[in-house]
């Protein structure tokens, strides 16, 4: 959501761009034509004078569950770890999808970047690809009309992808952290061409996309590895046996074919190192996806020189398991949107009492509601809203009293939701999309409001 006060080349830009992260409408055919050209544009754009930079370490995140809290607890500790040190900016942190604004998801040592450094920024690209001559004898490209061509068609999350690397770049980031958007392979996030990749937990989700097996989509997942690629950190020992020795020689005969390799702060004898979790996931998703993190931090600062952070507090994402008190009620909002992201969420919530509470609940229209209606048929909530709108699921209010043995079942459309006359309970649980963001906020802000 932007102001309409806010107008810029960027917000103009941003809302006439395909964005299949809010009609789920996702196809692999122009993921892969569509990453061939953004590696293109992106290989010309950072050999140039104002991004022409290699940050001391990049970091992918992939997975199915878990992506976003390893993210922004690798970022914090990170932060935490350089402050004291270079007055250039320690970190620089790319996430999706955004909760209020398109700015969270590009932060510079934990804030938001401004919405005129990248308007400022888009327009340096611009004017960048108008200046070139017509005829260029750099191999990437015959004419400036290519880029400029590339540049125009890129979509709204390859879009902000690219300026959030060209932002990190041109602020010398020490480290730059990227959540992958939808599988590896072929996310527009590969463009980092990451030093360390991450992997969190892998379940049943876009198969359509990655495949219908854990096993594909891991291979999917990991797919994002590249040439630069020096180490791969897997959530449990169970992911190894998915690593098969004709997978592994193709990833490691990939990142050997390098040439002109960046120098990194890493050191491996042999590319990909393969390093597993030694730490038994803690059934709190928060707490668990810290540790990772922690684990993650612990085997990286030695090589880079930063100091131990065991007493360091890990502060939560945005967005996971926040609680509010506004109007005499409870609210509680969670970015889990799939069937095995909401059951790690209910387990977290267990002194909740279910009886007496409301779920606000948001289904993507592209996926199964019958693995997510399911749960929520073993918890005995009081009430249960499903909001609809453009990209999330229309559903049949009997359809779902059947799934789930709720009697007290409605439906609101996303564009109008208002919740003041609608939910009388004391707790009220928001989950299923990023989307309802907004109205969580907007309806706890509100009841504040009117408590003063």
């Amino acid at each position: 959501m932007t102001s309409p006060d806010r107008a810029s080349d960027l917000i103009t830009e941003l809302d006439r761009r395909a964005n299949p992260e809010r009609s789920r409408r996702f196809s692999a055919a122009q993921f892969e034509v569509g990453l061939q050209r953004l590696e293109s544009l992106t290989a010309f754009l950072v050999s140039q004078p104002p991004f022409l930079y290699r940050s001391a370490l990049r970091i992918s995140v992939v997975g199915t569950n878990g992506k976003g809290t390893v993210a922004f607890s690798l970022e914090s500790l990170f932060r935490e770890a350089m402050r004291d040190r270079d007055p250039a900016p320690a970190t620089g942190l790319y996430t999706s999808p955004h909760l209020i604004d398109f700015t969270e998801r590009i932060r510079i040592d934990g804030m938001p970047a401004s919405i005129l450094e990248l308007d400022s920024l888009f327009r340096e690209v611009n004017d960048l690809i108008a200046s070139l001559p017509d005829g260029l004898s750099d191999g990437l490209s015959s004419s400036h009309h290519l880029y400029k061509e590339i540049f125009d068609s890129l979509t709204y999350f390859e879009l902000l992808t690219l300026l959030g690397l060209l932002l990190f770049q041109s602020k010398r980031t020490a480290v730059q952290i990227y959540e992958a958007g939808l599988g590896g392979r072929l996310d527009a996030t590969r463009i980092a061409r990451a030093d360390v990749v991450v992997l969190t937990s892998i379940g049943l989700d876009h198969t359509a996309l990655l495949g219908h097996t854990r096993r594909r989509i891991f291979e999917e997942k990991v797919g994002i590895l590249s040439e630069n690629t020096q180490l791969l950190f897997l959530p449990e020992s169970r992911y190894e046996r998915w690593l098969a020795q004709e997978l592994l020689l193709k990833l490691r005969s990939h990142s050997q074919r390098a040439e002109n390799r960046p120098q990194s702060s890493l050191h491996t004898e042999e590319r990909p190192q393969i390093l597993v979790n030694p730490r038994l996931a803690d059934p709190d998703y928060l707490i668990a996806g810290a540790d990772y993190a922690r684990f993650i931090y612990d085997t990286l600062r030695v090589s880079l020189a930063l100091p131990d952070l065991n007493a360091f507090e890990i502060p939560s994402p945005p967005g996971r398991r926040e609680r509010r008190q506004a109007f005499g009620k409870t609210w509680i909002f969670d970015n889990a949107h799939n069937a095995p992201a909401m059951f790690m969420l209910l387990k977290g919530l267990e002194g909740l009492p279910f009886a007496q509470t409301a779920v606000v609940l948001a289904l993507s229209a592209d996926r199964r509601p019958a693995p997510i209606l399911r749960l929520i048929a073993r918890y005995r909530f009081a009430h249960l809203l499903v909001v609809t709108g453009h990209g999330l699921q229309d559903v049949e209010i009997e359809d779902v009293r059947r799934w789930t043995g709720i009697d007290r079942v409605s439906t609101m459309p996303l564009e109008s939701a208002q919740l003041a006359d609608r939910i009388s309970e004391p707790n009220v649980l928001f989950m299923g999309s990023h989307r309802l963001y907004d109205l969580f906020d907007r309806e706890t802000r509100l009841r504040s409001d009117e408590q003063r």
